[in-house]
């Protein structure tokens, strides 16, 4: 407690309580067990205990609810059963016996746990109405052969133990969920963190009964016409997708026709969301009637996916934890700002990420690489996100060891933050925005995690299959300071986004081949308000052709990829600066006058001498007001005020030096 209070967290994200995925008395004891006078020596609390201590300095505590795994794991018990000796054995080393979630529902351990009536005096029961005897199997997703699918990136290699895949849209699961919940909530949580709320796409799909009747039922009551060609597919087989795919010597989603694997990718962004809404708001209702209080509820969106975009509806947290960091994320770090939709956002680094979260702890034991963590802090406080700051983090399921980050450095850059809140809490005031359609863009992304594309250009595929993610990829590569703006087909999201376009100077529309005929009135507004959109060629193919000519027709459209002249911000100086992040933010303010932030994160990064070198740039920028004072605010220097001088509606500054982060304060 004392090394974390030392980066002034408000939040920590995957802290505790998430032993009911191997069963609720182990999540129990977790929470209120006995720690061994040898661990109270050296300071070693339960999680209720820590819980508490958190709260006590300020910090939230989320209850981690692991969606998608049920785990069992071999042990060795005492001769009575009711101790255990030896828990989590590598394989070929002998073991008596297991524990889990199928011992859990199966009684067998009475000695150890509480019974599983206890905790369910009805028991569980399946959607068609039978009794759960087996939690592990009758919970969890299947392949087409009935096996359970396993959650590979989860277990350990050389580790005898299981963790199956389980099933969201099984009602078993959730209300085998629903119980975590409260026994979370019942201990005093601050809010309830869902992890892994997927479905296995990647393991090629899962053919329970709740699956298959679940996507024949969404096939039925689809109005879209893009499912005619489904249902004349699959009609033969009563659009049973398991029958059909069986039929055609097929196993796996991913081999159907594309449309079937399209209209299924759309079923699965359909369920996951509507069984999250129903666990959120079962969390929330709970902690009302029962203790009088809120709780907040966050959730693991993975890489912000599109398949996520509806949980920012009911969430009140997002903690995505990014799947392919890398040095300069200048595209995801701005599409996970625009996806969270002003939700606070507090992204981790994933084990998995192309060796960036290996390559920083290697660093950190050499005394090496702290600068290199603290610029990817910047950057995400430039650009509109938190980091969360490694500690005690995962390394994956093949590298031993956590993530401890270096103190004194990282302390520092928590610090330069925390004490710039209100500049890098601010709105975006950025002159570009890169539109990013969910409809059009949804199911590129699916493709693009059930197939295996090669990478190119250092980009990761699900951004080299959206087209506005290629064109934000393109400007951050030119150094053009730009948003992402988040364009979802739902009407409450009508008025957002007609807000979110205004004063922007130009709109990027590439990638927006499904727009509403509201969104594409509301580009008409933004158009007479005299903005510029710039568009792709396959602009609203897929759109009212009415609406979309008088857009097409109207003056300040036009197609292309090249931000005009008068739109970029000029970073000036002798510099190149394609490596250099730009960010203008708008200060809220109530009484001392207009207030504007300029953000600059520095890329480069001298490899021998492990610092990040100095820049040189001499910045103009346009504000809807005309600013007369601005000061230098730089990580580790005293903060300094700069000349300002006027030039073509805007202002330019006097040249000055940054390395890692400047922030520009004008008034």
């Amino acid at each position: 407690m004392e090394e974390i209070s030392q980066f002034q967290p408000t939040m920590l994200t995957w802290p505790g309580m998430g032993g009911g995925s191997i069963s609720l008395p182990y999540l129990e004891s977790e929470i209120t067990g006995d720690i061994p006078a040898r661990f109270r020596y050296y300071g070693y609390l339960n999680d209720g205990e820590f819980m508490r201590a958190c709260q006590a300095r300020g910090i939230k505590f989320f209850g981690v609810v692991f969606c998608a795994q049920g785990w069992e794991v071999p042990a060795v018990l005492s001769a009575d059963g009711r101790q255990v000796i030896d828990l989590n054995l590598p394989e070929g080393q002998t073991h008596s016996s297991w524990l889990g979630l199928r011992e859990f529902s199966q009684n067998s351990v009475p000695g150890l746990w509480g019974s599983f009536e206890s905790y369910f005096p009805d028991g569980l029961h399946d959607s068609r109405g039978h009794r759960v005897d087996d939690l592990w199997t009758e919970g969890s997703c299947i392949d087409i052969t009935g096996s359970p699918i396993r959650t590979q990136w989860v277990e350990v290699v050389g580790m005898s133990h299981q963790c199956h895949f389980m099933d969201l849209n099984n009602i078993v699961w959730r209300n085998y969920l629903r119980a975590i919940i409260r026994i979370q909530i019942d201990s005093g949580v601050d809010g309830v963190q869902f992890d892994e709320p997927m479905a296995p796409t990647q393991y090629g799909g899962c053919f329970c009964y709740d699956c298959v009747e679940g996507f024949r039922n969404f096939l039925t009551q689809s109005p879209s016409t893009r499912h005619e060609a489904v249902r004349k597919i699959l009609g033969a087989a009563r659009l049973d997708i398991k029958a059909w795919l069986l039929g055609e010597g097929l196993s796996r989603i991913d081999e159907a026709p594309a449309e079937v694997a399209d209209a299924y990718a759309e079923f699965t962004k359909d369920s996951l969301t509507r069984s999250m809404r129903e666990l959120a708001d079962y969390a929330r209702t709970y902690a009302m009637e029962h203790h009088g209080r809120r709780v907040a509820v966050s959730a693991n969106v993975y890489d912000a996916l599109p398949v996520y975009d509806e949980f920012v509806d009911f969430l009140d947290v997002l903690v995505p934890e990014h799947a392919h960091t890398r040095w300069n994320q200048g595209v995801w770090t701005r599409y996970a700002a625009a996806f969270a939709r002003g939700l606070p956002l507090c992204a981790g680094i994933n084990p998995y990420n192309e060796h960036t979260l290996a390559e920083l702890s290697d660093g950190f034991a050499r005394g090496k690489l702290s600068s290199r963590l603290s610029t990817l802090m910047f950057e995400a406080a430039a650009l509109g996100i938190n980091l969360a700051v490694p500690y005690g983090s995962w390394m994956g399921n093949q590298r031993p060891g956590a993530m401890y980050v270096p103190a004194g450095p990282t302390s520092a850059a928590q610090d330069f933050i925390v004490e710039n809140a209100e500049l890098i809490d601010a709105e975006p005031a950025n002159p570009v925005a890169v539109l990013y359609s969910v409809e059009s863009n949804y199911l590129r992304a699916a493709r693009a995690l059930r197939g295996t594309p090669e990478k190119q250009t250092g980009r990761h595929s699900l951004e080299l299959a959206q087209p506005p993610l290629v064109l934000a990829g393109d400007l951050v590569q030119s150094g053009i300071a730009f948003d992402v703006v988040f364009v979802s087909d739902t009407a409450e999201r009508g008025e957002l986004l007609l807000n979110s376009l205004a004063g922007y100077d130009v709109v990027m529309a590439h990638g927006c081949e499904r727009l509403s005929d509201q969104q594409l009135a509301i580009l008409e507004d933004y158009l007479r308000s005299g903005g510029r959109i710039i568009a792709d060629d396959a602009f609203g193919g897929e759109s009212n052709s009415a609406g979309v000519a008088r857009l097409v027709g109207a003056p300040g459209f036009s197609t292309g990829n090249r931000v005009p002249k008068d739109a970029i911000l000029d970073l000036g100086g002798s510099d190149e600066h394609e490596s250099i992040a730009v960010s203008l933010r708008r200060v809220r303010t109530d009484s001392d006058g207009d207030r504007a932030a300029l953000h600059l994160v520095n890329y480069q990064f001298d490899e021998d001498a492990d610092r990040v070198p100095r820049r040189l740039v001499r910045p103009t920028v346009r504000l809807p007001f005309l600013p007369t004072n601005a000061s230098l605010i730089r990580p580790g220097v005293p903060a300094r005020d700069l000349e300002l001088m006027p030039s073509e509606g805007g202002v330019i500054m006097e040249a000055f030096e940054f390395d890692q982060y400047a922030i520009v304060h004008l008034r």
